[in-house]
């Protein structure tokens, strides 16, 4: 029996060093403007969505005590902070999208509801938003400038 301890295989690091090799420790950065790495990249929309931070770290396979690490880290907040307005404005949009549909089946209920008191309920619903046209004015305001603001976005990450 020989006491001689093989030795551990030798890594080949070099293709750490090599830009043009496709194999990656995951904490490169994506490209040059972004401060933040490819594993900080991939876990914003977790954060964005997920009710804790445990969950999020859970979600995206990391440790928390990392994830912890870079909320503490000014250029990850921001980014952070970008990914959930980004989520806010399409929730937002998706929301004033669904509203004429909406609309439509409560016209349908007090219209063709066989139940007299459904029908009074949605007819009396429409007379009060009826009254209250300016506010249907105000959403269309709304949707006209998040409309613009998601052109102007759409306009800034193509130029």
């Amino acid at each position: 029996m020989s006491s001689k301890r093989k030795k551990p295989p030798r890594h080949d690091l070099a293709r750490f060093d090599n830009p043009e090799c496709s194999e990656t420790s995951g904490n490169e950065r994506q490209n040059d403007d972004s401060p933040l790495t490819f594993r900080q990249q991939a876990v914003l929309p977790a954060i964005a969505v997920s009710r804790s931070i445990a969950q999020a770290a859970r979600d995206s396979r990391i440790a928390e005590s990392t994830l912890r690490r870079w909320l503490n880290e000014p250029p990850f907040r921001e980014e952070l902070n970008r990914v959930r307005q980004e989520y806010l404005l399409l929730n937002q949009h998706q929301a004033l999208g669904g509203i004429p549909v909406g609309m439509s089946v409560i016209v349908e209920l007090a219209t063709l509801a066989d139940d007299q008191a459904l029908r009074f309920r949605a007819a009396k619903f429409l007379v009060e938003r009826g009254d209250r046209h300016g506010d249907f004015d105000r959403l269309s305001d709304d949707l006209q400038d998040l409309q613009e603001a998601i052109r102007n976005s759409d306009n800034t990450t193509n130029a």
